[in-house]
């Protein structure tokens, strides 16, 4: 591969800003330098953790495969995406970083007061070549040197057989179980590996797509990082074909026929799956997520002056048929009609498009994990904010003599926050710092990047990485 080093970026030594073209000479390893000249404030290492740094450390600890990136494409055209929209690099096999990874550690490395550390179930030789090689594509050579000490990087299967992860005894799966409503593994990724006797976990967070990886009395310790395939790319693209778009490419939020407002429609409506629509012989219910506090609201149309567009509704999307002379020439288009009611829910402050939050997942992590150190600074701790944003307190049954508190997890639930836009913007605010052209994932801007021609060299290096794919899973988990 002539032109692709061993991080999957062409070979350059200029630094340069961003691209979104491969068929310039700016291409992975060039846009990403740019950032330790420009955005590191630290010259060196020694105002840094691990060094002179007296004050309290908060500390991300990050599962790999599914979190950060997969390990195959569906085809070769969306290795392309990848090249232009996250990054490729090989630690034995092909790896495809997910859009956001390469600015969520940068954001993280800019932070005095923060400490990154890596525990996979994976090979540790497969892991600790993805971690060098992850940090100096994000990093740069020369910073990652002066910070490559105060990563730890535990494994499920290290080189001499043995393993990080910690056996749990069957008590404390039992609690875990009854107490916070988690059935799991008997492996665990124990975060007390990692720490020494002067550390405590309050400001510890774990961050994985497996929640029964969890260790017993580490729950308030997890950020639950929602499952991320590779797969979600082409599904949108499929997709698509059924869906409206407005002109930033955001997908409009159709609208669904419902009997009742129940609580499972409401949460539809609130994830803006659906604009819900319940119609009656006197009125129509149209249920809505509001803009910023994406709580459900509710749009009461009498059939008392508003013949016309309640006839519309009916036509359009009712159960019930008017004979045709009664609605040929008074009852609005479908377009006009359902222009009408967006137009009305954006007056209200009303939510009417809706993200692709399967593509955009690194966006919620970097949300989270920042309003966290947001909260924490000011004078909690990590996990302060962490558990209740994922698990909530359910009541004892009657019939139950203990009165210890129990839980659910929220993050399994119809209204986790992941399921919510408010932590993918703030994760947008916070990525953006890092590189300003930094966008969300949309249908137009995958299919841009699929859609790109490129020269018959780098066609060559994408056969490449797609053959050299991990299929079997031998160094991933």
């Amino acid at each position: 591969m002539s032109s692709i080093n061993g991080y999957g970026a062409p070979c350059s030594n200029e630094l340069v800003g961003q691209t979104t073209s491969l068929n310039t000479s700016l291409t992975q390893e060039t846009r990403l330098k740019k950032i330790y000249t420009n955005i590191f404030p630290f010259a060196d290492a020694e105002s840094r953790i691990g060094s002179d740094y007296k004050g309290r450390i908060y500390t991300f600890v990050f599962d790999i495969d599914d979190v950060l990136c997969g390990t195959s494409v569906d085809d070769e055209k969306q290795i392309k995406f990848f090249l232009q929209k996250g990054f490729v690099l090989t630690a034995i096999k092909t790896h495809y970083i997910f859009p956001g990874v390469i600015e969520l550690i940068q954001s993280l490395f800019i932070q005095q007061d923060v400490r990154v550390c890596f525990f996979s179930s994976g090979a540790q030789s497969r892991n600790e070549i993805f971690v060098r090689k992850l940090l100096k594509c994000a990093l740069g050579k020369e910073y990652y040197l002066k910070i490559k000490d105060t990563v730890q990087i535990l494994s499920g299967r290290k080189k001499d057989g043995s393993t990080d992860l910690k056996k749990s005894k069957n008590e404390g799966s039992r609690i875990q179980k009854d107490v916070y409503g988690l059935d799991g593994s008997i492996k665990k990724k124990c975060l007390t590996k990692f720490i020494n006797d002067q550390e405590d976990l309050k400001n510890w967070v774990f961050i994985d797509d497996d929640y029964t990886y969890v260790a017993p009395n580490q729950e308030s310790n997890y950020l639950f990082a929602p499952e991320q395939h590779i797969s979600d790319y082409s599904n949108m693209e499929e997709n698509s074909e059924y869906c409206e778009y407005d002109q930033d490419g955001r997908m409009k939020i159709p609208f669904e026929l419902w009997d009742s407002n129940t609580e499972f429609m409401k949460h539809c409506v609130v994830q803006g799956k659906s604009i819900g629509l319940i119609l009656n012989e006197e009125e129509c219910i149209v249920g809505y997520s509001h803009l910023q506090k994406e709580k459900y609201r509710e749009w009461v149309i009498p059939l008392k002056s508003n013949e016309a567009i309640f006839a519309a509704l009916m036509k359009h999307y009712g159960k019930k048929k008017f004979p045709q002379e009664d609605t040929e020439e008074i009852v609005v288009t479908k377009k006009v009609l359902k222009a009408a009611i967006y137009a009305h829910i954006e007056a209200h402050n009303g939510k009417t498009t809706a993200m692709e939050l399967a593509c955009n997942r690194v966006c919620y992590i970097t949300g989270v994990i920042f309003k966290a150190l947001e909260s924490a600074r000011a004078g909690g701790t990590l996990t302060d904010f962490l558990f209740p944003h994922h698990f909530y307190k359910v009541e004892n049954s009657e019939d139950e003599e203990e009165k210890s508190e129990k839980f659910k997890p929220l993050f399994l639930a119809d209204n986790a926050w992941h399921k919510k836009e408010i932590y993918y913007h703030y994760g947008l605010e916070i990525l953006r710092k890092v590189n300003p052209n930094y966008e969300f994932i949309t249908v137009e801007n995958y299919k841009k990047s699929c859609d790109e021609e490129l020269s018959s060299q780098e066609m060559e290096d994408i056969k490449e990485f797609h053959s050299n794919e991990d299929v079997g899973g031998c160094c991933m988990m």
